[in-house]
């Protein structure tokens, strides 16, 4: 099972499998959240994070250090990230 963690203007939520969405209603509960996930399902450490148009960057990297947190270090972006996001140096 591979995780996909979706950032969208609404909120975030991490799809599990074909019928499942967990609702995160901030940062701070990704960790926790894919803790649950790991004791619920065969995972390898690897997920996915799929952001919607205009997602901050810093936004990003919360959630990437959220899901290293949680033994999730193995992440693949989907979608166009730096085609909807401003990357200022």
């Amino acid at each position: 099972l591979v995780p996909t963690i979706l950032l969208t203007a609404a909120g975030i939520g991490i799809d599990v499998g074909h019928q499942e969405r967990i609702k995160v209603g901030s940062f701070d509960e990704i960790t926790a959240a894919l803790q649950d996930v790991r004791a619920k399902h065969k995972t390898s450490g690897s997920w996915l994070l799929a952001p919607g148009p205009n997602i901050p960057y810093n936004d990003l990297i919360r959630t990437m250090d959220a899901a290293r947190d949680a033994d999730f270090p193995n992440v693949t972006v989907v979608g166009s990230v730096l085609a909807t996001n401003s990357i200022k140096p």
